[in-house]
């Protein structure tokens, strides 16, 4: 008798197949709006984190331009930051080459010791000058006797002549001068010019 007592609790304790069919209906109905909307909420935020993914990406290259962009300044401003400064320096030095050229024009007509430690002043203080300038980049641009190039030198005029070949610089008028790679100033030229045949 327990038997069967047992045998009717399992009977009526588990529901049939038909009742299992019919609450799983029941639920996939009542939980349908519920998974739609979370579906919904689920693709809303994927496509939030992707516009925010691309933001980010967007704000990295951007951060990575300007600290390019930094950097390549900050290296120019290194490398031309002498620039105003070294013009200036210039006449200077042009200065002193007219007074050293000047000066051996004249020591010859006047001997003295004076005139030949002026010379040697001249000449010490135009070699400390280019001296200096080498030690911060500052090329001098001296094209005597070299073939004409119109980047670095500047043509005042042209000249006939059967001892240089065309387009070679015959006379240096000013000395140019390049910092790194940019010109400070072009070196004024005399350049040859073939001569022409009677």
């Amino acid at each position: 008798m327990n038997e069967k007592k047992t045998d009717n609790l399992q009977d009526t304790e588990q529901p049939t197949e038909q009742e299992l069919k019919e609450t799983a209906e029941e639920a996939s109905t009542e939980l349908a709006p519920t998974i739609e909307s979370l579906s919904d909420e689920l693709e809303v935020a994927n496509a939030k984190i992707g516009e925010l993914e691309e933001r980010l990406l967007r704000a990295q290259a951007d951060l990575d331009n300007v600290r390019r962009r930094a950097a390549t300044d900050v290296s120019k401003a290194h490398q031309y930051g002498l620039e105003k400064f070294a013009k200036e320096l210039l006449a200077a030095i042009d200065s002193l080459e007219h007074a050293q050229a000047s000066h051996a024009a004249h020591a010859k007509e006047i001997d003295s010791d004076v005139m030949q430690s002026l010379q040697d002043g001249i000449a010490l203080t135009l070699k400390m000058f280019v001296d200096t300038f080498e030690k911060f980049d500052i090329k001098l641009i001296d094209p005597q006797n070299e073939p004409f190039d119109a980047h670095l030198h500047e043509a005042i005029s042209m000249q006939e002549t059967t001892d240089a070949a065309p387009n070679t610089v015959l006379q240096v008028i000013q000395k140019g001068y390049q910092l790194n790679d940019r010109l400070l100033r072009p070196a004024r030229v005399i350049i040859a010019r073939e001569a022409v045949k009677p």
